[in-house]
């Protein structure tokens, strides 16, 4: 007589029956009930039901700390547009972007001069000084210097910021000036080396000045640095008398600037480092010391 179950399935329902009162219960069933491939599939598939319902859960978690953080977002933001408080700060905001802008635009406009109307904006160009004086770091610089300096436009020429391994012949053979020529003008050639920014600038050539006795100047620098050049060293030099004398330097564009990268950035940092140096040297006015952590 064939037995009514396999015995090949005889051992999964024995399998089936060892696990069924927790299958009951973890299913939420009053009883086991009637063997079958539903139950057994239970069985053998508890584990990985588990790890489903904790994966499970560990998204709603997820998904609820989102969408909270989301809510927190949205409601700050309601908050941030409707505050007096951001009213205020984005209409300054606009004003100072609005102001600074039109400085931008003068301060371009300013320094984008030829030499006509470099002597036509500056009544005294033309005038003889006591001295020249030079701060390096720009290219066409000594060129000018030296040239004014050549046609006696004044009796001494002063070399700021000059690297130390650098002599007075080399910068007279850099710019194709013959010996005959060095050997005229060296004696009226002075070069300081201990200033490394315009700051330093300022103080080396306020020392010059006062111990040579300098009543007048004439200062070159490029057109860019000449704003903030000037105000640095008539803060420190107000009873003296200083020519402006700007470069155009022959590796930056002025006509249009702000198509430019390298130019763009220049003109851009140089406006801010002037009004960061106007804010820095009426604060010193007003008495405020340590002031040149305003200085970039």
């Amino acid at each position: 007589m064939r037995p009514l179950i396999p015995s090949a399935f005889a051992g999964r329902a024995k399998l089936v029956l060892q696990f069924g009162q927790d299958i009951s219960m973890y299913l939420n069933y009053n009883s086991c009930g009637i063997l079958n491939y539903y139950v057994y599939y239970q069985a053998l598939n508890l584990k990985s039901k588990k790890l489903y319902r904790g994966s499970l859960e560990r998204l709603v978690i997820i998904y609820v700390a989102i969408k909270t953080f989301f809510i927190v977002i949205w409601e700050f933001f309601l908050w941030f547009i409707t505050s007096r408080v951001t009213i205020f700060f984005f209409a300054l905001g606009v004003v100072i972007s609005m102001v600074w802008s039109f400085g931008l635009y003068s301060f371009q406009k300013d320094i984008n001069i030829d030499l006509g109307e470099m002597m036509l904006n500056t009544p005294a160009f033309m005038e003889r000084t006591d001295a020249i004086i030079v701060l390096t770091g720009g290219s066409e610089r000594m060129r000018h210097a030296l040239y004014m300096l050549d046609k006696g436009a004044a009796d001494k020429l002063f070399i700021s910021g000059v690297n130390k391994e650098v002599k007075k012949h080399e910068i007279f053979a850099l710019h194709k000036y013959s010996a005959k020529k060095f050997f005229k003008l060296q004696n009226k050639v002075f070069l300081g080396y201990s200033a490394s920014d315009t700051i330093e600038n300022a103080e080396e050539i306020k020392n010059w000045v006062r111990k040579n006795k300098i009543n007048s100047f004439r200062l070159v620098t490029s057109n860019y640095h000449i704003k903030r050049a000037q105000i640095e060293i008539s803060h420190l030099l107000p009873d003296v008398k200083i020519i402006p004398h700007q470069v155009l330097p022959i590796n930056v564009r002025f006509d249009k600037w702000w198509e430019f990268e390298n130019s763009r950035r220049l003109i851009v940092t140089e406006y801010n480092k002037y009004l960061l140096a106007r804010i820095r040297i009426s604060l010193e006015d007003l008495g405020f010391k340590n002031t040149k952590a305003l200085y970039i």
